[in-house]
């Protein structure tokens, strides 16, 4: 089960990580009052965290869902090894982290969207922290919890599996995004020691303002590169497997639910899970709420089916009210109704 439900990597990475530094400051938690604070942090990371872990871990359609696309949902074997280490190694890919994010046509093209995971300068100024974390990074165990979490980052992606081996995953690896960020602070507080010894004191000068200026610009830039992106395309960009559409659908069954008691959905591409949309969208309307069109009662009078565009269902008795559309103009969902 560990292996298999990585699917949501936030569980994992913490308590990895967190039980890394449990174990890296084991001699100083043991004295008191090491355990009244130690026990007081795991109470309320378990409060805040238990909606989500019950989730991942007891909804029948998070863990059918996360099961399926495990590196080792089959075991362990040498096929399911060699993949694990290929989707490991991707997420170091020069092209994976700077230039095109390494997209997959129909699996990773919705993450990055033709964007490297980091940018460049990001992930030289990192590996220049790395080279020189031995010398910044105190206390010890500080260094090896970094070194683990840069060696740990890779495993939300590696421990799942969509079907090509050597596919990167950005979503379920975002928790590597703050190791590279500090080693890339590392890095520039490198190049700024460096250029502080060099002689004269002129030299130093003049190369400290160049270091300043190429960071500053690069940040601007990045920046306003990425906010235009973000803000102008993105949303165009595979705008139906984001959601696009779901909150039209949804004005559209309030706009139509009288003379209907439930609502039936099959919009298979888009919604996971189904239950977050509803409490959102439908709270307090008397709609009674199904995942699926298989149960019997969607044949019944008195319901609504939301089928998705690329999968549409006619039952007998219903007829089309509506069809959705994205953002963008393109065929989302139907909404049908039997009275």
């Amino acid at each position: 089960m560990l292996f298999r439900s990585t699917y949501m990597a936030g569980w994992c990475y913490a308590l990895l990580l967190g039980g890394a530094i449990l174990v890296f400051n084991l001699r100083r938690l043991v004295r008191w009052p090491g355990p009244l604070v130690l026990t007081g942090a795991c109470a309320i990371w378990l409060s805040i965290a238990a909606p989500a872990l019950w989730m991942w871990f007891f909804d029948e359609h998070t863990v059918s869902h996360t099961l399926g696309m495990a590196t080792f949902a089959d075991g362990i074997s040498a096929s399911s090894i060699h993949t694990f280490f290929v989707n490991y190694g991707a997420h170091f890919n020069w092209s994976y982290l700077v230039t095109t994010g390494d997209p997959k046509s129909g699996i990773t093209w919705r993450y990055l969207n033709g964007m490297g995971a980091f940018f460049g300068w990001v992930v030289v100024l990192a590996g220049l922290g790395l080279i020189a974390s031995l010398q910044y990074i105190r206390p010890r165990w500080a260094l090896a919890w970094t070194w683990l979490w840069l060696a740990a980052y890779p495993l939300g992606g590696a421990l799942t599996n969509q079907g090509v081996a050597g596919t990167p995953n950005a979503p379920r690896t975002l928790a590597g995004a703050p190791a590279f960020c500090v080693l890339a602070a590392i890095g520039i507080v490198l190049l700024f020691d460096l250029a502080r010894s060099l002689r004269p004191p002129s030299v130093a000068r003049i190369t400290n303002l160049g270091i300043r200026t190429v960071f500053t610009t690069a940040v601007l830039f990045s920046t306003i590169y990425f906010a235009r992106f973000y803000f102008r395309s993105y949303v165009h960009q595979n705008s139906n497997a984001w959601f696009s559409g779901t909150g039209v659908l949804f004005a559209t069954i309030l706009d139509n639910r009288d003379s209907y008691t439930r609502v039936c959905f099959d919009v298979r591409p888009a919604w996971y899970p189904l239950p977050t949309f509803a409490r959102f969208y439908l709270h307090d309307v008397p709609l009674r709420v199904i995942n699926g069109v298989n149960d019997p009662n969607c044949r019944l009078p008195g319901t609504l089916t939301a089928v998705d565009s690329d999968h549409r269902l006619v039952l007998p008795g219903f007829r089309t009210l509506a069809k959705i559309q994205d953002v963008d103009g393109n065929p989302f969902a139907i909404l049908n109704g039997y009275r």
